[in-house]
């Protein structure tokens, strides 16, 4: 495994960013002021009890997510292929990273002994998306270190071949998001309702 890593500086990189933005997240959280605190808390309460009370709609939520998970994956698509592409998009992914453990580390303080189970259980959804985010990531940065290096180093790539790998990762990514959001709006909820 150190020998992948090894191999594949920007997936090293992009791990160790990862790691370390989740622990800052986490710690961050002992920082916030009162007003902070307890509108998150009443925004993960919200959460919780929108799931108690079963008037969720599937469908709508299915469709709220998988046109926001659209949107945001091929914005981050379009960017990875611009030279001013990577700042943008390692911003956007530490937002989410960020947002992530905020919720996390809220859910289990306010539904306390089963809110680890159910932060366990919220958090897979939610950590398969990032998994998806963090391979797209890795492709965008590498499609943007490829357009500097022809524009400003004057290298040779065949770009049409690399656009085609591009847009063909692009597509599973957006395929596997697909089917994370049906699992996280439909079948989590109702796991859920067990639970709390």
């Amino acid at each position: 495994m150190l020998s992948f890593f090894k191999r594949n500086k920007i997936l090293s990189i992009l791990f160790i960013i990862t790691v370390l933005t989740i622990i800052l997240g986490v710690f961050l959280t002992a920082f916030f002021d009162k007003t902070l605190n307890e509108e998150i808390t009443f925004h993960i309460t919200q959460i919780v009890q929108y799931i108690k009370s079963g008037n969720y709609n599937s469908q709508i939520l299915f469709k709220n997510e998988i046109k926001n998970n659209t949107i945001y994956l091929l914005f981050m698509w379009l960017i990875g292929m611009s030279i001013i592409g990577i700042p943008i998009l390692l911003f956007l992914y530490l937002v989410k990273l960020l947002t992530l453990s905020f919720e996390i580390v809220f859910l289990i303080k306010n539904i306390k002994i089963t809110g680890i189970l159910f932060s366990f259980l919220y958090v897979i959804p939610k950590l398969a998306h990032i998994i998806l985010y963090f391979f797209l990531l890795n492709h965008a940065i590498r499609f943007s270190i490829v357009l500097i290096k022809m524009i400003f180093f004057k290298k040779s790539y065949n770009l049409h071949l690399i656009i085609k790998r591009y847009s063909f990762i692009f597509l599973i990514i957006e395929f596997s998001s697909l089917l994370v959001t049906f699992i996280e709006t439909c079948l989590m909820p109702k796991i859920f309702t067990f639970i709390i």
